[in-house]
């Protein structure tokens, strides 16, 4: 399994563009930030809104 499927590692990778020691570098160099696979998010969110149903 892919790490990018897990999302607990996708929240994490996500949270450390913002808040490791070294998230500037995905600013000034946009290849070295984490991006989730596409459609990832707009799939999170369609889970999360159906759960809350």
């Amino acid at each position: 399994m892919h790490l990018s499927r897990d999302p607990a590692y996708v929240a994490y990778a996500l949270s450390m563009n913002e808040r490791s020691i070294l998230a500037f570098m995905g600013k000034v160099v946009p290849a070295l930030a984490y991006k989730p696979p596409a459609g990832y998010l707009e799939f999170e969110y369609r889970v999360r809104v159906k759960h809350q149903d």
